[in-house]
């Protein structure tokens, strides 16, 4: 039960996080907020997409998917990847702000979190692998 309201929690601040991320990306696409560092318009591409892949994935926490865990996963180190892509392309003088930096941090640890909380709520626990243990036991006799 305890697991079950955490996965919620999670799957409503992955949800909500991603809401954020396509509201905004819309509003700098769209010429609606102006910002006052260089926008890096692979990376604006790039938030969006995964903002969405992050709602589809929020989704799943909700309703517990099976598969949830490997799209967290997936989803943090694609992101670390990025960050790591970007510190680069702004050490070598490229066409990112360190605003862009700091935000791709804040993303990749949300969804570090939300992959450590998704994995531990998804660890089978004790009772679970006693009665794996009996049951097979009992197929054998």
């Amino acid at each position: 039960m305890k697991n079950s309201i955490v996965r919620k929690i999670v799957s409503v601040i992955a949800v909500l996080f991603s809401l954020l991320s396509i509201i905004e990306g819309l509003k700098v696409l769209l010429g609606i907020s102006n910002q006052k560092y260089i926008v890096f318009v692979p990376l604006l591409i790039y938030n969006l997409v995964m903002a969405f892949v992050g709602l589809i994935v929020g989704g799943m926490i909700w309703f517990n998917s099976n598969k949830v865990f490997k799209r967290t996963s997936t989803i943090t180190i694609i992101h670390l990847i990025v960050l790591i892509t970007l510190v680069v392309i702004f050490i070598t003088n490229g066409p990112v702000a360190p605003e862009s930096i700091k935000a791709m941090v804040i993303r990749s640890g949300v969804w570090l979190a939300i992959t450590l909380i998704t994995w531990k709520t998804t660890q089978p626990n004790e009772t679970n692998i006693v009665n794996t243990e009996q049951l097979n036991k009992k197929d054998i006799v």
